[in-house]
């Protein structure tokens, strides 16, 4: 994971993927996130916390992630 870089968010912008894990930096709410079996709103992340998938989008509503980008 993060062979291939990763992007740091800490706005309410939509941000396009493809992504293969998203991590918390600290407490943060995501608005929405979106991939191949994953359709979520609203959902509280915990400081550390890492969501693994094929991520194609998400938007946050507060907080900061580390988002991995996927091996092309």
């Amino acid at each position: 994971m993060g062979k291939n870089g990763f992007d740091y968010y800490n706005d309410t912008s939509a941000h396009d993927g493809p992504f293969c894990a998203v991590q918390a930096c600290e407490a943060t709410i995501v608005a929405t996130m979106t991939g191949e079996q994953i359709n979520v709103s609203n959902v509280t992340l915990a400081a550390g916390q890492l969501l693994v998938g094929h991520i194609a989008s998400l938007t946050l509503t507060s907080g900061s992630v580390v988002a991995y980008k996927t091996v092309s």
